[in-house]
């Protein structure tokens, strides 16, 4: 069975990305100047990771929505604002975590991003425990990228004001 490939697949081939299967995809781990430089790079400056591997579940809902997710996470989401997220855990049914998670609140309801070994399970178990009340999307088809080291908030800012 072949990877799948995500969709900034052709953009990294395009720069000459060396890629590794991870959790079922083809993924980009170095380029030509090698992942130390990547490192020291990202860890003097910044860096950008294609991370479109991992799952974007979209859940829409209102304020029941808000309280059937705080059942499930042990997190307060009444507090948050529209674009805010929280790192929180997928509990299991021994109070141990299952897996961990970013929670976004959006316009409409929550995004999740779920780890992408985990996604479909982690899609089940939510979908079971939300016992099907939400509109609930597993996007596949949409980039995600993450910037981190230490000029990631001037090169956000540049783009989105109040970084």
């Amino acid at each position: 069975m072949e990877n799948k490939k995500t969709v900034l697949y052709q953009l990294h081939k395009k720069f000459g990305a060396k890629f590794v299967p991870f959790a079922g995809y083809d993924m980009p781990i170095q380029y030509s100047d090698g992942i130390i430089e990547e490192h020291k790079t990202t860890r003097k400056k910044s860096g950008i990771f294609d991370v479109s591997h991992m799952g974007q579940l979209f859940i829409e809902g209102d304020d029941k929505l808000t309280e059937d997710l705080e059942k499930i996470f042990p997190i307060d989401l009444k507090g948050i604002s529209v674009n805010q997220s929280k790192y929180s855990f997928l509990m299991n049914e021994d109070a141990g975590i299952h897996d961990d998670l970013i929670i976004t609140k959006i316009d409409n309801g929550y995004m999740i991003i779920l780890n992408a070994a985990c996604k479909e399970e982690d899609f089940r178990i939510l979908d079971k425990l939300l016992q099907n009340k939400y509109k609930m999307k597993l996007n596949d088809d949409l980039s995600l990228v993450a910037i981190q080291g230490p000029n990631s908030s001037k090169i956000l800012e540049k783009f989105f004001n109040g970084v």
